[in-house]
């Protein structure tokens, strides 16, 4: 959970503070958390966890918006795994490329599971506004980048594998998870850079970005972008979401990942995209007070990028 600050600070949000609660979250924890920060009855807005949704393009329905949910929700009965009338639909727009067919973006995910991240807010005294994906609620941290104006990527360790999100002028184009990548980079104790072991990871991760970004250059007639920005995500996080996969999904990754991708594998990744890869610079998006744990920051990033798209 990340409060930000409704004046700015260098004309950038400003946070004020953060906590992060791993999961099963403690509806009681939370409450007093929010009690403590004088945070109850203030608006606020929700990051539904990967495994809580599903999104994909589709062909826009020929009918009137109204109607779109409905007819989306059993055109893609098939891959709900639950009864298409406990599906809830969002579309929003894919924006225009290399296609000349008309697409949207669904986002959809069970009802009861939403109604359970509404009733959390709700115990916690919390007014939610709205709840946001992960995809969106990354993508919106870099658009006060420079680079934003001609595109950049994102990297994110999510747990289920390395998400990819693509974005340009505002715009979500584009995620994609890559789940056959090796995690062994972010372990505890990665490779050493120099062994054949690192360099193959570092290949086939390489090879993956490589067409994600050759896709989404065909698929949007859209130039590659400059930039790739690796998300950080601390050691307290990480191993809370593999414990959380483990609980959910049956998923068991090896070891604790580390704080960061070291640097020297972000240049061996620049040379073989063609690309700058670097961290993301947190301080270039966003304040924070002082006292504010950078560590548990990490951990608030959709948190915070959702705060920052509703402050817009």
């Amino acid at each position: 959970m990340a409060q930000v600050h409704s004046q700015r600070l260098d004309n950038l949000p400003l946070l004020r503070r953060c906590q992060f609660f791993p999961e099963p979250v403690i509806p009681e924890e939370v409450n007093a958390w929010v009690r403590q920060a004088g945070l109850r009855g203030a608006p606020a807005v929700g990051v539904l966890d990967r495994d809580a949704y599903l999104l994909f393009p589709a062909d826009r329905p020929n009918l009137p918006r109204s109607e779109w949910g409905l007819n989306l929700r059993w055109k893609i009965a098939d891959r709900l795994g639950y009864p298409a009338q406990e599906a809830v639909v969002e579309t929003f727009a894919l924006p225009g490329g290399a296609s000349k067919s008309e697409r949207i973006y669904v986002a959809v995910a069970r009802s009861i599971r939403l109604q359970q991240e509404v009733a959390l807010f709700h115990q916690a005294e919390l007014r939610l506004q709205r709840l946001d994906i992960v995809e969106l609620a990354l993508g919106r941290l870099t658009d006060t980048l420079p680079e934003a104006e001609t595109g950049v990527a994102l990297l994110y360790w999510s747990g289920a594998g390395l998400l990819v999100i693509l974005r340009r002028q505002g715009l979500f184009y584009l995620a994609r998870l890559l789940e056959n990548v090796s995690l062994d980079l972010w372990s505890p104790a990665p490779p050493a850079p120099a062994t054949q072991s690192a360099s193959d990871a570092v290949d086939h991760l390489a090879m993956e970005l490589h067409r994600t970004l050759h896709f989404y250059q065909n698929s949007f007639a859209q130039p590659t972008p400059h930039n790739l920005y690796v998300l950080p995500m601390s050691p307290l996080c990480r191993q809370a979401e593999m414990e959380r996969l483990q609980t959910r999904e049956k998923y068991a990754w090896p070891g604790t990942p580390a704080q960061a991708l070291p640097m020297v594998i972000c240049e061996q990744l620049s040379k073989r995209l063609e690309l700058t890869v670097q961290p993301l610079p947190l301080q270039a998006v966003l304040r924070w007070q002082d006292g504010v744990d950078e560590a548990l920051l990490s951990c608030c990033l959709p948190a915070l990028g959702a705060l920052v798209g509703e402050m817009r």
